[in-house]
């Protein structure tokens, strides 16, 4: 099992289409840079998904590697960018490769 934590790689904002008379919408910030969003731990098939995050750009840190293998300590940063009027969902993938731990034997 893994277990990596999400944050925002830059401040995440929202763009409210409420009307206010002007027909501006307003910036929501969803996301502070640095701040936590969630925590994810794989399964036995070694995925995790997260849904309904606002666009903009995650940093994801393994915390936890499986048993018998050595912590990735290298961030993936993923981002979520607009794609077209066409496109409902835009999909990230982060992979995380570990080395199997080595163990020395005396004789």
């Amino acid at each position: 099992m893994h277990s990596a934590h999400l944050t925002g790689e830059n401040a995440a904002e929202l763009e409210n289409h409420s009307w206010n008379g002007f027909g501006e919408g307003n910036r929501i910030l969803e996301y502070a840079k640095d701040i936590l969003v969630e925590t994810l731990t794989t399964g036995q098939n070694g995925k995790d998904v997260l849904n309904d995050l606002p666009l903009g750009s995650y940093k994801i840190v393994e915390t936890k590697a499986p048993e018998g293998f050595v912590l990735n300590e290298i961030p993936q940063i993923v981002t979520f960018a607009y794609a077209d009027q066409e496109t409902p969902v835009v999909k990230q993938t982060a992979v995380f490769e570990n080395d199997r731990q080595r163990r020395r034997f005396p004789w």
